[in-house]
């Protein structure tokens, strides 16, 4: 494959991200992009083919307004060399963009742009719901013991019993820059990290997380955050008492009741994403929850 010096190939305009080379196709005669390319080295075939597999058996339940959000799969091509996927373009501002176009009014296109994320993950996981799966109760005092020396305020009610917690499918990386709003509705873009049998609740603390990042960037360089800026964040937008945790809170207990969520199901879900950003190496802080709930539970 060969890349001249202006990134372009037989009618495609290079765009790297970190794990693979996507190409927007122009359609002949038009200067508008008609599809995606995602080149991905051959090694991922297998597991190229199951989340493609996994967001078509998705698709399949969807209908209306929620099925329109997710870019359709239009192909997936094996070169020899290199694993191609296909994927409808989805014209638009990611929220990401547009935030930093209002950040002079940064709190209100928060809430804005959180309301919508939110509904759309309260409609996606209701409809991808699936058999509870049991979290013991050694595994949540191991949780506690590890996160309640930074965080212990917000924990007084955790359960000394097994909770059950219905999983969902997960988008995996539901953050601003893969969600584009088109024409006032949600699309979700990305979807290399999705997994069948995941946690609810996870996609939205991802969001959160990473807007406030976008607005305060208190670490400039990596794609993880570190321990400490992560607990920066979030005792500003969650354990602080001011307009901002108020309304990030409501928003997280309006989502987990419309998932029949209660407060000792929410309290375990906060617990498993404090120790997945406090602890999990960066390496391995989505793959450990992408292989499934049963290897982390066991």
């Amino acid at each position: 494959m060969f890349f001249t010096d202006d990134n372009k190939m037989n009618g495609y305009i290079l765009h790297k991200n970190k794990d693979r080379v996507t190409f927007f196709s122009f359609q002949e005669k038009k200067n508008e992009p008609s599809s995606l390319v995602k080149v991905y080295d051959r090694s991922r075939k297998a597991l190229l083919q199951e989340k493609l597999t996994l967001l078509q058996q998705i698709m399949l339940t969807c209908e209306g307004p929620l099925k329109d959000s997710i870019p359709k799969m239009l192909g997936f091509v094996d070169s020899g060399r290199y694993c191609l996927v296909f994927e409808e373009y989805t014209s638009g501002s990611t929220l990401a963009e547009l935030a930093q176009r209002k950040h002079l009014f940064w709190q209100k296109s928060f809430a804005e742009y959180l309301g919508l994320s939110s509904a759309w993950l309260a409609s996606f996981h209701k409809k991808t719901l699936q058999a509870p799966v049991v979290m013991p109760a050694d595994k949540i005092a191991f949780l506690f013991d590890k996160v309640s020396f930074y965080v212990s305020d917000l924990f007084v009610g955790i359960p000394h019993n097994d909770v059950a917690i219905p999983a969902v499918s997960c988008h995996g990386d539901f953050r601003p820059a893969n969600i584009v709003l088109k024409n006032g509705k949600v699309v979700v873009l990305d979807w290399d990290n999705m997994r069948r049998c995941g946690l609810p609740l996870l996609d939205l603390l991802e969001f959160i997380l990473r807007f406030v990042h976008s607005r305060f960037r208190l670490q400039k360089k990596g794609v993880y955050l570190s321990p400490e800026t992560f607990l920066a964040y979030f005792n500003l937008f969650y354990v602080r008492d001011s307009s901002l945790s108020a309304m990030v809170k409501d928003k997280i207990n309006w989502y987990a009741s419309s998932l029949g969520l209660g407060e000792r199901e929410r309290n375990v879900l906060l617990l498993v994403w404090l120790y997945k950003m406090l602890y999990i190496n960066e390496k391995d802080k989505f793959s450990t929850f992408s292989q499934g709930l049963q290897q982390f539970l066991t």
